[in-house]
C-alpha cells in the first residue's frame, strides 16, 4: 500500500508518497505511477509537485523465492491541492494630508464577499494580521494607511497564502523617492565614504540623521543606508538600499 505524508497542500507544495510492501524480495523494484504514466524511480519514496485530482500508484516487482504474482499494484491515492489565492493588481490610494492616515491598498482579483487574513510589513516591521472582506467585485482594501513603504503583502485562505507583494504610499505633494549615486562602497575598517543623492528639491534625510544631500559614514559592519526627501512638510518613500 501507498500512504502519502499529507492529504492535501496548498498549490506548488510537494507531497511524498511512501510504499509499504511484504514479500518483496532482496531487490524489489518501484514502478511509480501519476495518472497511469510511468514516473518517478527506483525507490520506496516518491515526491513531486502535483495538480489537483491527479492520481497517484505504485507497482512493485517481486524477486521473492516463489512470489506469485510478481508484479502487484498498490491502492491508488487522490491528490487533494487547495488553490493558493491569486491577486491579479495592487493599486496604492496615497494619503490625502501629509502624516495623514487615511492611504489604502487595494488588491483585485479575489473571490467577492470572502475574508481574507492580511499579512503586511510597513517600512520592514511586519503589521499585526487581521481579516479583510473582499468587496462583491473582488478587491480587498487595506485601509488607514500612512506614508511609507509596505512589502511583504499577501492574503491567506483556507490555510494557503498569495505570493507576497510591494507598494509605497507618497504623502500628497511627496517626490518620488531620493535616487543613491552608488549603491555599494567596498571599505576596510576605519575607513569612511561619502554617499550622496540626487532628485530631491527639498530637504535630505538620511537614515542615519544626516540632512544633507551627501554624508560621510565609517560603518564598522556591512551597513545599508537609506535617505527621503522632505519637500513641503511632505516625506517621500525611502530611497532603495
Amino acid at each position: 500500500s501507498i500512504t502519502a505524508d499529507i492529504n492535501s497542500v496548498c498549490s506548488g507544495t510537494p507531497i511524498t508518497f511512501t510504499a509499504e510492501i511484504s514479500n518483496g524480495g532482496n531487490t524489489p523494484v518501484y514502478q511509480w505511477k501519476r495518472n497511469g504514466v510511468y514516473v518517478g524511480t527506483n525507490n520506496s519514496t516518491f515526491s513531486d509537485i502535483f495538480n489537483n485530482n491527479d492520481v497517484v500508484s505504485c507497482e512493485l516487482i517481486s524477486n521473492a523465492l516463489c512470489a506469485s504474482p510478481t508484479i502487484v499494484t498498490s491502492n491508488s491515492v487522490t491528490v487533494l491541492i487547495k488553490p493558493s489565492p491569486t491577486v491579479s493588481a495592487i493599486t496604492p490610494g496615497n494619503p490625502t494630508t501629509c502624516g495623514g492616515a487615511d492611504g489604502t491598498i487595494s488588491l483585485e482579483g479575489l473571490m467577492p464577499g470572502t475574508s481574507y487574513l492580511v499579512n503586511l510589513a510597513f517600512n520592514g516591521t511586519p503589521v499585526p494580521t487581521k481579516y479583510i472582506s473582499t468587496n462583491g467585485s473582488g478587491v480587498l482594501t487595506i485601509t488607514g494607511l500612512t506614508a511609507g513603504n509596505y512589502s511583504d503583502i499577501n492574503v491567506t485562505f483556507n490555510g494557503c497564502s498569495s505570493q507576497p507583494l510591494i507598494t509605497n504610499l507618497n504623502d500628497p505633494g511627496a517626490t518620488s523617492a531620493p535616487t543613491v549615486n552608488t549603491d555599494f562602497y567596498s571599505l576596510c575598517e576605519g575607513d569612511s565614504v561619502e554617499i550622496s543623492v540626487t532628485g530631491c528639491g527639498g530637504t535630505i534625510v538620511w537614515s542615519n540623521g544626516a540632512n544633507n544631500s551627501s554624508t560621510y559614514v565609517s560603518p564598522n559592519v556591512t551597513t545599508s543606508y537609506t535617505a527621503t526627501c522632505v519637500l513641503n512638510g511632505c516625506t517621500s518613500a525611502p530611497s532603495l538600499p
